[in-house]
Protein backbone atom coordinates (compact mmCIF):
# COMPACT_ATOMS: atom_id res chain seq x y z
CA UNK A 1 0.00 0.00 0.00
CA UNK A 2 1.35 3.16 -1.25
CA UNK A 3 0.56 6.74 0.08
CA UNK A 4 -0.18 7.52 -3.48
CA UNK A 5 -3.12 4.84 -3.66
CA UNK A 6 -4.20 5.95 -0.16
CA UNK A 7 -4.08 9.61 -1.33
CA UNK A 8 -6.22 8.67 -4.50
CA UNK A 9 -8.71 7.19 -1.79
CA UNK A 10 -9.24 9.54 0.54
CA UNK A 11 -11.95 11.61 0.62
CA UNK A 12 -9.27 14.93 0.50
CA UNK A 13 -12.24 17.07 1.83
CA UNK A 14 -12.38 15.30 5.43
CA UNK A 15 -10.69 17.48 8.00
CA UNK A 16 -8.44 14.15 9.35
CA UNK A 17 -7.83 13.31 5.98
CA UNK A 18 -6.16 16.81 4.98
CA UNK A 19 -4.20 16.41 8.56
CA UNK A 20 -2.39 13.03 7.31
CA UNK A 21 -1.25 13.94 4.08
CA UNK A 22 0.47 17.10 5.38
CA UNK A 23 2.25 14.96 8.22
CA UNK A 24 2.43 12.40 5.15
CA UNK A 25 4.22 15.18 3.29
CA UNK A 26 6.56 16.38 6.19
CA UNK A 27 7.48 12.66 6.78
CA UNK A 28 8.58 12.13 2.42
CA UNK A 29 10.42 15.83 3.17
CA UNK A 30 12.08 14.68 6.11
CA UNK A 31 13.35 11.24 4.50
CA UNK A 32 14.39 13.55 1.53
CA UNK A 33 16.52 15.99 3.89
CA UNK A 34 18.35 12.98 5.62
CA UNK A 35 19.17 11.00 2.09
CA UNK A 36 20.71 14.82 0.95
CA UNK A 37 21.95 15.96 4.62
CA UNK A 38 23.35 12.60 6.23
CA UNK A 39 24.78 14.45 9.34
CA UNK A 40 21.38 15.94 9.45
CA UNK A 41 21.10 14.54 12.99
CA UNK A 42 24.04 16.27 14.39
CA UNK A 43 24.74 19.39 12.43
CA UNK A 44 22.65 22.55 11.05
CA UNK A 45 21.66 22.63 7.53
CA UNK A 46 22.78 26.38 7.32
CA UNK A 47 26.47 26.48 7.62
CA UNK A 48 26.38 29.90 9.43
CA UNK A 49 24.79 28.10 12.62
CA UNK A 50 27.08 25.69 13.30
CA UNK A 51 29.56 28.79 15.23
CA UNK A 52 26.39 29.47 17.01
CA UNK A 53 27.34 29.57 21.04
CA UNK A 54 24.84 27.43 22.99
CA UNK A 55 25.25 26.79 26.75
CA UNK A 56 26.75 23.83 28.29
CA UNK A 57 24.74 23.61 31.12
CA UNK A 58 24.45 19.88 32.13
CA UNK A 59 22.07 20.64 35.56
CA UNK A 60 19.80 22.19 33.26
CA UNK A 61 19.59 19.68 30.63
CA UNK A 62 19.57 16.99 32.96
CA UNK A 63 16.50 19.05 34.94
CA UNK A 64 14.89 19.39 31.01
CA UNK A 65 15.21 15.93 30.01
CA UNK A 66 13.79 14.40 33.54
CA UNK A 67 10.93 17.03 33.87
CA UNK A 68 12.39 18.87 36.93
CA UNK A 69 12.56 22.87 35.30
CA UNK A 70 10.58 24.28 37.55
CA UNK A 71 7.91 24.60 34.54
CA UNK A 72 5.01 22.55 35.07
CA UNK A 73 4.13 22.05 31.44
CA UNK A 74 7.03 21.52 30.45
CA UNK A 75 7.86 19.33 33.04
CA UNK A 76 4.76 17.47 32.40
CA UNK A 77 5.79 17.01 29.46
CA UNK A 78 9.07 15.46 29.55
CA UNK A 79 7.92 12.80 31.95
CA UNK A 80 5.20 11.68 30.02
CA UNK A 81 8.11 11.41 27.30
CA UNK A 82 9.62 9.56 29.94
CA UNK A 83 7.02 7.27 31.49
CA UNK A 84 4.91 6.40 28.30
CA UNK A 85 7.64 7.49 25.45
CA UNK A 86 5.55 9.44 23.64
CA UNK A 87 4.07 13.58 23.89
CA UNK A 88 2.04 15.13 21.64
CA UNK A 89 2.89 17.43 19.02
CA UNK A 90 2.31 20.40 20.28
CA UNK A 91 3.83 19.56 23.60
CA UNK A 92 6.81 18.28 21.74
CA UNK A 93 6.70 21.95 20.18
CA UNK A 94 6.50 23.46 23.97
CA UNK A 95 9.72 21.79 25.54
CA UNK A 96 11.51 22.31 22.25
CA UNK A 97 11.21 25.87 22.08
CA UNK A 98 12.01 25.63 26.11
CA UNK A 99 15.40 24.29 25.33
CA UNK A 100 16.09 26.09 22.79
CA UNK A 101 14.99 29.73 23.80
CA UNK A 102 14.73 29.42 27.28
CA UNK A 103 17.66 27.67 28.46
CA UNK A 104 19.81 28.41 25.41
CA UNK A 105 20.83 24.51 24.83
CA UNK A 106 22.08 23.15 21.37
CA UNK A 107 19.02 21.43 19.36
CA UNK A 108 21.63 18.34 18.93
CA UNK A 109 20.63 17.41 22.68
CA UNK A 110 16.76 17.65 22.29
CA UNK A 111 17.03 15.55 19.08
CA UNK A 112 19.44 12.86 20.96
CA UNK A 113 17.10 12.43 23.96
CA UNK A 114 13.72 12.30 22.14
CA UNK A 115 15.48 9.85 19.43
CA UNK A 116 16.25 7.29 22.05
CA UNK A 117 13.23 8.60 24.55
CA UNK A 118 10.25 8.42 21.79
CA UNK A 119 8.99 4.90 21.03
CA UNK A 120 7.88 6.47 17.25
CA UNK A 121 11.22 7.77 16.84
CA UNK A 122 12.16 7.97 13.73
CA UNK A 123 15.70 9.38 12.88
CA UNK A 124 14.90 11.45 9.69
CA UNK A 125 11.31 13.04 11.19
CA UNK A 126 13.23 13.85 14.71
CA UNK A 127 16.11 15.09 13.07
CA UNK A 128 14.10 17.83 10.54
CA UNK A 129 11.62 18.32 13.55
CA UNK A 130 14.64 19.58 15.66
CA UNK A 131 16.63 21.19 13.19
CA UNK A 132 13.26 23.32 12.85
CA UNK A 133 13.36 23.79 16.38
CA UNK A 134 16.78 25.24 16.52
CA UNK A 135 15.73 27.43 13.93
CA UNK A 136 18.86 26.04 11.84
CA UNK A 137 16.83 23.78 9.40
CA UNK A 138 15.41 24.76 5.72
CA UNK A 139 12.23 26.50 6.89
CA UNK A 140 11.81 28.68 9.63
CA UNK A 141 8.16 28.25 9.71
CA UNK A 142 8.22 27.69 13.52
CA UNK A 143 8.94 31.25 14.19
CA UNK A 144 5.34 31.45 13.99
CA UNK A 145 4.96 29.12 16.27
CA UNK A 146 4.30 30.23 19.85
CA UNK A 147 4.99 27.46 22.06
CA UNK A 148 5.70 29.28 25.78
CA UNK A 149 4.77 27.26 28.71
CA UNK A 150 3.64 29.89 30.91
CA UNK A 151 1.08 31.77 28.31
CA UNK A 152 0.35 28.66 26.61
CA UNK A 153 -0.48 26.39 29.83
CA UNK A 154 -4.07 27.85 29.98
CA UNK A 155 -4.27 26.57 25.92
CA UNK A 156 -2.51 23.24 26.82
CA UNK A 157 -4.02 22.21 30.00
CA UNK A 158 -6.89 24.71 30.75
CA UNK A 159 -7.69 22.62 33.97
CA UNK A 160 -4.18 21.66 34.94
CA UNK A 161 -5.32 18.28 34.56
CA UNK A 162 -2.31 17.09 32.68
CA UNK A 163 0.22 19.07 34.56
CA UNK A 164 -1.05 17.17 38.01
CA UNK A 165 -1.47 13.85 36.29
CA UNK A 166 2.15 13.69 35.25
CA UNK A 167 3.50 15.83 38.32
CA UNK A 168 2.16 14.31 41.06
CA UNK A 169 4.02 17.03 43.44
CA UNK A 170 1.13 19.57 42.19
CA UNK A 171 -2.06 16.97 42.97
CA UNK A 172 -2.97 19.39 45.87
CA UNK A 173 -3.17 22.55 43.12
CA UNK A 174 -6.45 23.89 42.64
CA UNK A 175 -7.64 23.88 38.74
CA UNK A 176 -6.08 27.13 37.60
Amino acid sequence: LSMVDVYWQLDQGIPQAQKWLRRMAWRDYSYWMLYYWRDLPEAPMRPVYRTLPWSESKEALQAWKYGKTGYPTVDAAMRELLTTGYVQQHMRHCVGQFLVEVLGISWVEGEEWFHVTLADADCAINSMMWQHQGLSGVSQWLTAVQCHPVTNAKNMDPDGSYVRHFVPELVALPDR
